[in-house]
């Protein structure tokens, strides 16, 4: 049965980046943790410096690419819901959900690898 560990296995002490909301910052239970909050900006926070300035465009880049990442990163599960219409897990066993999943997984991998192959091939 696969399971995840615990235990970090990283001999790295540096914080991890995490992806939250806007007010994951704020909140009690977030105050003494070591994380660096990869949260995308809301225009109004780069938009006072003005469009011709040098940290509207830096902010904005930075904006764009966690936009693209996140779009890369959910694209997988958006064609396995769609494609395979796989909207709710049934409970069945831990073991027979999993399975499942990791083969939609391969099965979403190589439809979107499709594409690249039949690009390379001519």
């Amino acid at each position: 049965m696969w399971r995840m560990s615990s235990k970090s296995t990283s001999c790295c002490t540096a914080p991890k980046p995490m992806f939250r909301y806007t007010g994951a910052t704020k909140r009690a239970g977030h105050a003494e943790r070591d994380v660096i909050w990869s949260i995308a900006a809301r225009p109004s926070s780069y938009k006072q410096h003005g469009e011709g300035s040098v940290l509207y465009r830096v902010k904005r880049k930075i904006k764009y690419t966690k936009a693209q990442l996140r779009a890369k990163v959910e694209h997988p599960f958006q064609v396995i819901k769609v494609r395979f219409n796989h909207r709710k897990v049934r409970y069945r066993g831990l073991e027979k959900n999993t399975a499942q999943l990791f083969s939609l997984l391969g099965l979403a991998n190589l439809m979107l690898a499709k594409r690249y192959l039949q690009r390379a091939a001519g």
